[in-house]
């Protein structure tokens, strides 16, 4: 689920193309299938929580092409839901 989310955030951000994004996606829920994730503050909670954190900023590692990712790219919580909503639509 977190990494289709950040697959999603990647493509926004325009580190990832449209095809891309979509390639990823489409393989990550072929070898892992559609999964349930708690609901939305319950997971922001638990991101405000990672080691990769500094301060108050949500600080994540994001693909930067397939194959590549940089570190300690910022989101905010609307960035994370938008992201949350991408993978629990699709």
């Amino acid at each position: 689920a977190g990494m289709i989310a950040e697959s999603y955030l990647a493509m926004k951000k325009g580190l990832l193309s449209v095809e891309e994004e979509q390639e990823i996606v489409k393989y990550l829920e072929s070898v892992y299938g559609k999964i349930s994730v708690p609901d939305d503050p319950e997971i922001i909670e638990i991101m405000r929580q990672d080691k990769k954190n500094k301060g108050n900023k949500i600080l994540m590692a994001l693909p930067q092409g397939i194959g590549n990712a940089i570190w300690d790219v910022e989101v905010n919580e609307e960035q994370v839901i938008e992201a949350l909503s991408f993978f629990k639509s699709h």
